[in-house]
């Protein structure tokens, strides 16, 4: 699949609505021309990743099963014994996050494969996500083969005043840096398949607001939409 050249259905048009709050249709941001070629990638030697919090809504869940587990007469900072239903509740959460290698993973409101997104990411829309922070986390289960490859097909929110973005993307294998120029670009960094459970870190060197940029009255701090995901073997 040719993502430099045919972004598809998901690639944002000329007059799509930035500013989602229903009330206004600002104009759409300036965005370049696919330039695949003219990318600066930099590998760095990379680092384990620790765990992260996972998402607030379905911590409440846990943190609601938790509770019950809880013994009133136990002293403060004494551990939790969980019960059968506690570890089932956890491996359901855990379970979002299995996806399948080789499979072009939707980053939007209606895929399944949108529980991979951790916090950095606003909430996913009809065609993308947005990465509305410096920092982003993913985190993902390959199956039903460890992957090597971790893919993003991403399309920097780019204008006259703000040309380019630089982003880097740390696996547990190494990290890519890479110079996005605008339009519909792929990012690919290698994965660590001794690792189960990944974490990807994308870190953006800075976010703008259309609101900011004059291009609209969109407030939120944009860095690129996240299309979709794809873990090669």
């Amino acid at each position: 699949m040719d993502h430099g050249h045919q972004p598809g259905s998901v690639q944002p048009t000329a007059d799509e609505r930035l500013d989602v709050s229903g009330s206004v249709n600002p104009p759409r941001p300036e965005i370049r021309a696919p330039n695949l070629s003219s990318s600066r990638v930099y590998l760095r030697r990379g680092r384990h990743l620790g765990p992260s919090a996972a998402w607030v809504a379905l911590l409440a869940v846990v943190g609601l099963v938790l509770l019950g587990s809880w013994n009133a007469d136990s002293e403060v900072g004494s551990p939790t014994e969980l019960s059968e239903a506690d570890l089932a509740t956890f491996e359901m959460l855990r379970r979002l996050r299995d996806v399948r290698t080789d499979v072009e993973l939707m980053m939007t409101a209606s895929s399944s494969d949108r529980w991979i997104l951790d916090r950095g990411f606003d909430n996913p829309e009809n065609d993308a996500t947005w990465m509305i922070d410096v920092e982003a986390i993913l985190k993902f289960r390959s199956i039903p083969s460890a992957a090597r490859t971790l893919h993003l097909f991403v399309y920097p929110f780019v204008s006259e005043s703000v040309p380019s973005r630089r982003l880097t993307v740390e696996t547990s294998a190494g990290s890519v840096e890479v110079e996005l120029l605008g339009g519909g670009q792929l990012v690919s960094v290698p994965l660590a398949d001794v690792v189960e459970n990944q974490t990807a870190v994308l870190n953006c060197d800075s976010v703008h607001s259309p609101k900011e940029l004059g291009l609209g009255s969109d407030p939120r701090a944009l860095c690129l939409k996240l299309i979709s995901v794809r873990l090669s073997t």
